[in-house]
């Protein structure tokens, strides 16, 4: 399963491909409670659209419009802006989309090759005068207006390694997939793991250490240490600090932390380096059933990304 964002670009170089017309809609600023953030992406053709820059309150308008404006390369439409072309928002919040017709079918493919390969881009746009450029990011890259420019930052799927095949685990693998995250599941206890028949999955019973050794190449992984197993999280853990991984977590109560630090130093992590462990994992929502503590760690992975990314 790829990100939205992949599925917006392919969609539209395919149309393009048709030799159909194609706008790239993107939210270049909000305010309130705007629905979408900035950078969401919607493409659209004829009657046709995938993505969203709204709760779905905006779009069946935006491609009414859009078959009026075939002649122009770029603009911009304001919706819930006092005194704007538009209707306001039902939510009461307000937002700057940014309109582009699409030509350029390699420009389009330069954004969709590097996903495939798991690389990270950058995007910026013009909009006073309408041009476009895409190169490698660098990690001070961010999605962010600055006018006339917009710069948006296109990444592959954030990826999520579970250790320990259990009931948190369980509820991890249904509910991350909806938050855009592939999941590995890895437990080399081949009686933990035999009976994970699950789609869209991916099960290994690799020690966890050797698997992020070699799996983990950029930031866009979280590790999730659950099998409360310190023959199998301890090592993981100590490869995973060493990773670029942008979330770290282990569960465990706090007495129980303090002896995993004890170990983790013994192996040579520096108080720098466990800074970075979230333990005990989740945010400290009172949770208590595997599906309560799933949520939390969702909750917590959702504020740590939000940090990040700007």
């Amino acid at each position: 399963m790829e990100t939205s964002d992949y599925q917006v670009i392919n969609q539209a170089l395919q149309w393009l491909k048709k030799q159909q017309t194609v706008f790239l809609v993107t939210v270049l600023k909000t305010w309130g409670s705007s629905p979408r953030p900035v950078g969401s992406l919607l493409a659209i053709s004829g009657q046709h659209h995938i993505g969203s820059v709204s709760g779905g309150c905006i779009e069946a308008d935006l491609i009414e419009k859009l078959q009026q404006a075939q002649t122009k390369s770029c603009f911009y439409l304001n919706y819930g802006v006092e005194n704007s072309a538009s209707f306001g928002l039902p939510c009461g919040g307000e937002l700057i989309l940014g309109i582009e017709k699409l030509s350029n079918i390699s420009e389009l493919e330069s954004i969709i090759n590097p996903l495939r390969q798991r690389q990270v881009i950058t995007r910026t746009v013009n909009f006073e005068c309408y041009q476009t450029q895409t190169c490698p990011s660098i990690t001070t890259d961010k999605t962010q207006w600055q006018l006339p420019i917009f710069t948006k930052v296109f990444g592959p799927r954030w990826h999520m390694f579970i250790i320990g095949a259990n009931q948190i685990a369980y509820y991890l693998a249904q509910m991350a997939p909806s938050l855009d995250y592939d999941i590995t599941l890895c437990d080399p206890r081949s009686n933990y793991i035999n009976d994970w028949h699950y789609p869209n999955i991916n099960l290994s019973t690799m020690m966890p250490d050797e698997w992020i050794e070699q799996n983990i190449i950029d930031h866009r992984h979280a590790v999730i240490a659950v099998s409360h197993d310190p023959k199998l999280d301890d090592r993981a853990l100590w490869q995973a600090l060493e990773s670029p991984a942008f979330y770290i977590g282990a569960l465990g109560s706090k007495s129980s932390q303090q002896q995993r630090y004890q170990r983790l130093q013994a192996l040579g992590l520096s108080d720098t380096d466990l800074a970075k462990l979230h333990a005990p994992i989740g945010l400290a929502i009172s949770s208590h059933t595997p599906a309560e503590i799933a949520i939390a760690i969702l909750a917590e992975l959702v504020m740590v990304k939000k940090q990040i990314m700007g």
